[in-house]
């Protein structure tokens, strides 16, 4: 029988154990994370068992009689173990419902992991997203290099490297955040009119939690930073969390320079190295110039799902 509980916080270490080993292993999924925005969400985290053996977790927040997986989190769903079939996928959604229901739930939203994400394939939870009448509310468009496979910058990036090298660029992991996070602000504000969805500080705080899986790199020149990429590294994928340069580093190739090295560097590292997303307005609008310049490394599309369930659907 299968038996539901909302996470606490005694149950931590167990979470933490479960995460690093289930299909879809991310350090987002550990509670160090997910807990340094607890006061700006209401987590209601799951966790599924038979008798005591722990099967599942499911991130996630309520939100106005709304469940969410997991507002905090660029991604997020069911995560289950390697054992899981089919039909026991199935069985998590369907005790899903009726704890929820019971809950005082009317509404699900689920955001799926990226299957460059999945140690195997794990995709039960879209068929079983499909069996429960879930509505399809919102794609992202991604791109990500299968490192794999054979992939080429084009020219006009090849250009870029050669003028970076020309003008005496260095490529260097970072080991401080201020300099760069006043680039990255003033990009963000320039091009969109916000800010970065972390504050430095949390930044900060998160990466002396995990030094691993968040690092800075990026180019100078007479150690001025030109340009900078944070990433955020899985044992599958090295994905480009904040893109950010000045108007010099743009014009000597600085990022040009610092995605090629990026690239060689994680290439007999991990599977894939992910730009992330150059959708707005709920995926509704493709930011052709941001995924044009990601696609001129090589990179092609990757979609992030997000599913909307009515819990009160009798179907």
């Amino acid at each position: 029988m299968l038996r539901i509980e909302k996470y606490s916080a005694e149950k931590k270490e167990e979470w933490n154990r479960f995460a690093k080993t289930c299909h879809n292993p991310h350090f987002f999924f550990d509670r160090d994370y997910m807990d340094y925005h607890a006061d700006r969400f209401m987590d209601h985290s799951l966790m599924f068992f038979s008798d005591e053996t722990l099967l599942a977790i499911l991130p996630g927040n309520s939100d106005n009689g709304r469940f969410v997986s997991h507002g905090g989190l660029s991604f997020g769903g069911l995560l289950y173990g390697k054992d899981a079939t089919a039909n026991l996928v199935l069985d998590f959604f369907s005790e899903l419902k009726k704890y929820l229901l019971n809950a005082g739930f009317n509404k699900l939203s689920y955001k799926c992991i990226p299957y460059i994400y999945h140690s195997c394939p794990a995709q039960e939870d879209l068929y079983a997203l499909f069996r429960q009448n879930t509505q399809l509310r919102r794609r992202d468009l991604s791109v990500a290099i299968d490192l794999e496979q054979d992939f080429l910058p084009s020219e006009r990036r090849l250009r870029g490297i050669k003028k970076a090298t020309k003008n005496n660029l260095e490529f260097k992991e970072i080991d401080h955040l201020t300099d760069y996070w006043k680039i990255l602000s003033a990009n963000l504000q320039e091009k969109y009119h916000c800010n970065p969805t972390h504050k430095i500080e949390e930044i900060q705080m998160l990466q002396s939690k995990f030094p691993n899986q968040i690092r800075l790199y990026g180019a100078s020149l007479n150690s001025q930073l030109l340009a900078g990429v944070l990433m955020f590294q899985t044992d599958r994928v090295a994905h480009a969390q904040y893109i950010a340069s000045t108007e010099g580093g743009r014009e000597m190739g600085a990022l040009d320079l610092t995605f090629s090295e990026l690239i060689n560097f994680y290439k007999n590292k991990v599977r894939f190295f992910s730009f992330g997303i150059s959708t707005e307005d709920n995926g509704t609008k493709l930011n052709s110039g941001l995924i044009e310049f990601k696609e001129s490394f090589g990179a092609r599309a990757v979609v992030h799902d997000f599913y909307d369930w009515d819990l009160t659907d009798g179907r």
